[in-house]
């Protein structure tokens, strides 16, 4: 464990600047101590000094410092720098230097602890203790290698302290030059300084701490040793990452002797290869030099050396995996150095009103949840069904965002005067905690840690510690039972009762994927109740009942929590009140083991053939704990473990003690006319906890002597835990995600509807409505639907209502992008197309009306060979928008110009882009319709991108959208030229042989056919005529493309209109394989065609070799940037999805009573 600040006084001692402590305490942010320094220098001298006085000492007495002391320390800092002044108690006399001559006047003082020496006003020295002036690396040469892993495990502990202190140190490594300047006159020799150092007994101690700071706070340090970050961005600042990374660093050159990277001989070197996220080479591996390190290490520095900060281990789990046995000397505790007489005299009265003074008002917590957030989480948990699908949500969180959540929640929560266990509320966070191991941070005890020397006891669920520090308990709980403590901590941490074990916090310890749950628990000197009982007169025993009483009515009245107890589940306070322990802690305490444990609970639980109900088998139980401890005996003592539950359901009742027997005292007639009443067989007949009170009140209890409950822990304990503050607008952000989830049923009840009815019912809606329901279904198929089918139904639905109405998602617009002039790129009768003043993107102006069908296709296709949609400029004036889709431009133009360009070998990768492209579409439903040449774009690694979603089509929609005059006739399929059809998938892989054999040709063919038209595009072997009938009359007689190459003689046909006879030979010759491709997709029957997996195994088959560079990202992704984000009300949205239901309903029985009387 991470070393503590040693105790000073203990607990039980009052102290005097306990109230000094509790003031400091609420320096608790950033914010709060830039208030307390800018009030000090309102201040005049002698009360700068007495504040600086009261900061130093309350901050020396602290014995468990966190992250708050932090921000006091931050303060005490800044003041006495601006003030030019030191505590008191950390000056000290002059005697206790000896003036030495190294470089200038150095005083070695033999202390353990960092003081300031005041020789003369202008001349303050820096005091640390004396040690030898040897050096890590140097040191651990003579060192075996466990010998040289102490010394690792020295530092990592060191630092572990410091980061528990959020101090980064920043410069850690053996030796650096120095060029931190001091805030004050000093001299120092030299121009090197150790930042590690070995002190008299052979430990590693960290020095050079004027060269830390607080996170992100100093300069990185030697090459060799920094961090990727620090190295590659000129604004990275040191963090408790980067502190990891040069550990490991550290403990590389310390175990092997050899400097990190030494596999590269010049700094300039080690950048480069750690830019190239390469790591220092293993010593003594593969012909190395230096020492080898064992794999246990060497795989923790490995992690260590994690190219991205995150991944890198916490120095708190560092420290777990340092195992060395340690033989050196017992570290000896030096001795502190007399303060000057001045010091200790701190008027406490005035330090309390200077305090107050500069602290101001004591503010209760800012953090307060906006009131719709509050509504938006109760809406998530407003029955069972909607708990179970926010869990499931939740759960598919980043930790961090679960983090966020669960801090939210716990928010909520806090402000409920109770939290019964049927609160959904409190359900939801324990479910989230139970699957993700994330609590509260709120919940969290900073900076706390346990002596792993001393354990208090072992079970089979977890392992009791003395904590450092205060008197306190850590429970560290066993991995695989972290379930059973997570489950029910949300009630425990929001029950509050003197005869409850309190909740004091948690922290956990280990790695993040499996981390171990530790409780920090009261300490308690008096054991359990049944230990405990029988040390006391009888009548002292029963007020020990008694406060099991009122703490299982409080559980019963205000939590709805029916419980039942043992002897062994309620703990003594030191001041001797029984304290339950409930909420599943209980099992840390049980000192028997699991298969003995619930034969012991069976004497106090009734038989289940009584099946008596919660309630009643709490009352049942505590008539058996009031039988054990007035009576010193077990419950059916008399009978075997085994042979209890049976004596139970036969309806035995509990033995009363008599005189017969010394070891059992005598209960009297009035507790025991309680005891049988409560564990009465007939449950009807059991009294209620208002009942049980009343008869207590007719008993003979003594009076209740027992001192005061002290409130436990102390103060200082109570500030290592603070609410954090929680990021609202990204809270936000994640309800609204999870509310999206919640609204996945309705929507999928919806949809199971016919699309072309659910879309008449939206646009009957209102306006606004409408744009509610778009933006809702866009973000339905961006963020929460998976399913194919449900996304091709709703994407129909979205592609309907938008083309009736005119409103297409508000996620689409562009905004404040800025215009220049455009160049002209090329031009059709339904668009024309413009490069943009910024080179990188492409504009699409719209001609025709129907053109939002294609923006919601589009930009709902997502795929490395997709023409990525960036969004929608909307231009002119408000009556008469005209859209421009924008995409990247691409500079190599499309397929058939790009591949004409190239050699066969080059082209062939392209065929696999389009495939790829299209099998991506097609699972989604999409239909393109017009897939040819031009309607392939090239990026700039040279990869084919599909484009132009003009006549595309979604395959459930069942009326058709697009005409055989919108498609390419060179490239259409028979079917529909005779039947004019829809496109379909069989017509886009026919359009895909069509394209491989464009693909194929080495360079364009000019083809003159009978009517005196020469072909324009790029098919060579079918006659390329706008419309032509002669292509249509080929088409019609499913007519195939002529292979190249091949005579007449060799077997083929004579073409019918010689159309071969004036083609230049100039293509390349197409491969069996590839013929037999392009032969199955142009199968006459669309049946008879590959479906698109197909096609890419054939694909795969042809073994294409494909060197292009690796894909990278398209230009203008920062264009994104200004897409418009709609705040979208889901509340409403579930009301408009009733009314479309209802609308939908209404239509539905009007179509039938239509189609009833056209029958009659």
């Amino acid at each position: 464990m991470a070393s503590q600040v040693p105790a000073g006084n203990p607990p039980s001692v009052p102290d005097p600047f306990g109230p000094l402590q509790q003031l400091v305490s609420r320096i608790d942010s950033e914010s709060r101590a830039q208030e307390v320094i800018d009030k000090a220098r309102d201040l005049n001298a002698e009360e700068r000094q007495l504040l600086v006085d009261v900061l130093s000492t309350t901050l020396n007495r602290s014995k468990i410092l966190s992250k708050r002391h932090a921000y006091a320390w931050l303060s005490l800092i800044k003041i006495a720098l601006s003030a030019r002044v030191f505590a008191w108690n950390r000056i000290v006399k002059s005697e206790h230097a000896v003036k030495g001559s190294l470089n200038g006047p150095i005083y070695r003082i033999r202390i353990s602890y960092h003081y300031i020496f005041l020789e003369s006003e202008e001349h303050p020295y820096f005091v640390s203790p004396y040690t030898s002036n040897v050096k890590i690396c140097d040191h651990a040469q003579v060192l075996t290698g466990d010998q040289r892993s102490l010394l690792i495990s020295d530092v990592a502990d060191g630092l572990c302290y410091l980061h528990q202190l959020h101090i980064v140190h920043g410069q850690l490594n053996p030796v650096r030059a120095l060029s931190v300047s001091f805030p004050f006159p000093a001299e120092r020799g030299g121009n090197k300084q150790n930042t590690i150092m070995i002190s008299n007994d052979g430990r590693a101690l960290i020095t050079d701490l004027d060269a830390t700071s607080q996170e992100q706070g100093s300069n990185w340090s030697t090459i060799r040793y920094a961090a990727p970050e620090l190295l590659l961005h000129d604004d990275s600042r040191p963090t408790k990452a980067t502190d990891a990374w040069a550990f490991a660093c550290l403990g590389h050159e310390v175990l092997s002797g050899k400097v990190p990277f030494f596999q590269f001989a010049g700094d300039h070197i080690v950048s480069a290869a750690i830019a190239r996220e390469e790591k220092p080479a293993r010593p003594g591996q593969e012909g190395r030099g230096g020492d080898p390190i064992r794999d246990t290490v060497w795989n923790l520095l490995l992690r260590c050396w994690e190219y991205e900060a995150e991944e890198r281990p916490k120095l708190q789990e560092i420290l777990l995996h340092m195992h060395a046995e340690d033989n050196r000397p017992k570290q000896k505790l030096m001795n502190r150095l007399d303060p000057l007489e001045t010091s200790g005299t701190i008027d406490l009265k005035a330090a309390k009103m200077i305090l107050k003074q500069t602290l101001g008002p004591h503010q209760s917590s800012p953090l307060k949840i906006p009131e719709h957030l509050r509504d938006t989480v109760s809406l998530l948990v407003r029955d069972s069904e909607a708990l179970d699908t926010t869990t499931v949500a939740a759960n598919k969180l980043t930790r961090e965002d679960t983090q966020i959540l669960v801090d939210l929640i716990e928010l909520v929560i806090k402000d409920l005067p109770h939290l019964p266990f049927s609160n959904l509320l409190g359900k939801l966070l324990q479910n989230i905690m139970a699957l993700t191991y994330i609590v509260p941070q709120y919940y969290r005890v900073n900076d706390v840690g346990y002596d792993s020397t001393s354990l208090v006891s072992e079970n089979d669920w977890a392992k009791m510690y003395d904590g450092k520090g205060h008197k306190f308990r850590v429970c560290v709980v066993k991995e695989q039972y972290t379930p059973l403590f997570v489950e029910h901590m949300t009630f425990w941490a929001n029950a509050s009762h003197r005869n409850l074990l309190p909740f004091r916090g948690v922290f956990y310890e280990g790695p993040t994927e499996l981390p171990r749950l530790c409780l920090v628990l009261p300490y308690s000197e008096n054991g359990t109740l049944e230990d405990y009982a029988p040390t006391l007169p009888q009548k002292s025993r029963m007020l020990l009942i008694s406060d099991v009483l009122n703490g299982m009515a409080y559980l019963n009245d205000s939590l709805c929590l029916s419980i039942w107890v043992t002897g062994d589940t309620v703990l003594i306070s030191n001041e001797g009140r029984a304290i339950i322990v409930s909420f599943g802690i209980d099992i840390a305490f049980r000192q028997r083991n699991e298969s003995t444990l619930w034969l012991y609970n069976n004497r106090f639980l009734p038989s289940p053939a009584i099946n008596q109900s919660g309630v009643k088998c709490t009352i049942w139980s505590l008539g058996c704990l009031s039988y054990q401890v007035l009576s010193r005996k077990l419950p059916y003592y008399q009978c075997l473990d085994e042979e209890v539950q049976k004596k139970i359901s036969e309806g035995e009742p509990l033995r009363r003690p008599d005189r017969s027997d010394d070891e059992i005292d005598e209960i009297d007639d009035k507790a025991w006319n309680l005891i049988t009443k409560c564990c009465t067989p007939n449950p009807g007949k059991q009294p209620d906890f208002l009942q049980i009170q009343a008869m207590f009140t007719d008993m003979e209890i003594e009076e209740d002597r027992r001192p005061s409950l002290r409130l436990t822990p102390l103060t200082e304990m109570q500030a290592l835990r603070s609410r954090p503050e929680v990021d609202f607008d990204r809270a936000e952000t994640l309800l609204n995600h999870i509310q999206a989830e919640l609204l996945r049923k309705p929507l999928s009840r919806l949809i199971e509807n016919h699309t072309r009815d659910v879309a008449a019912a939206v646009i009957e809606l209102a306006q606004d409505d409408i744009h509610v329901v778009v933006d809702f279904l866009d973000r339905a198929l961006k963020e929460i639907l998976s399913i194919a089918e449900e996304r091709n139904r709703v994407l129909a639905i979205l592609c309907r209502i938008t083309s009736s109405t005119f409103i297409f998602p508000q996620r689409f617009e562009l905004k404040r992008i800025k215009h220049g002039p455009r160049r002209l790129i090329n031009e059709g009768r339904c668009a024309a197309v413009y490069q943009e003043t910024d080179p990188t993107i492409c504009l699409k102006k719209m001609k025709r009306t129907p053109w939002i069908k294609e923006v919601i296709l589009w930009a709902h296709s997502s795929h490395p060979n997709v023409l990525p949609f960036l969004g929608v400029i909307l231009e002119g004036q408000k009556d008469s928008l005209q859209p421009c889709l924008v995409s990247p431009f691409m500079k190599n133009g499309n397929l058939r110009d790009y591949a004409a360009r190239f050699p066969q070998k080059s082209r062939l990768p392209l065929i696999s882009d389009v495939v790829d492209g299209l099998h991506y579409l097609h699972n989604l439903g999409v239909v393109h319709g017009d897939l040819k040449g031009e309607n392939v774009l090239i990026s700039d690694e040279g990869r084919g991108l599909i484009a132009d979603f003009g006549t595309s089509h979604i395959n459930t929609v069942s009326a058709a959208t697009g005409s055989l005059s919108s498609t390419t006739l060179r490239f259409s399929a028979p079917e529909t030229v005779l039947g004019n059809e829809k496109p379909t998938k069989q017509f886009d892989i026919w359009s895909l042989g069509c394209l491989f054999y464009a693909v194929r040709p080495l360079s364009l063919i000019r083809t003159t056919h009978p009517h005196g038209s020469s072909p324009t595009g790029t098919f060579a072997k079918i006659p390329i005529l706008p419309v032509s009938i002669i292509v249509m009359a080929a088409l019609a007689r499913k007519e195939l493309p002529k292979r190249p190459g091949l005579t007449d003689d060799e077997g083929e046909d004579e073409d019918e209109f010689d159309w071969d006879d004036d083609i230049e030979q100039d293509y390349d010759a197409i491969n069996d394989q590839a013929w037999s491709l392009i032969m199955e997709c142009c199968s006459p029957e669309p049946e008879d065609r590959p479906n698109i997996v197909g096609v890419q195994e054939l694909v795969v088959d042809m073994k294409i070799c494909d060197d292009r560079p690796a894909f990278k990202a398209v230009p203008s992704a920062e264009i994104l940037k200004l897409r418009v984000d709609p705040k979208i009300n889901l509340t409403r949205v579930e009301e408009l999805f009733d009314q479309v239901q209802d609308i939908y309903e209404i239509l539905g029985n009007g179509l039938n009573t239509v189609a009833l009387l056209t029958e009659s």
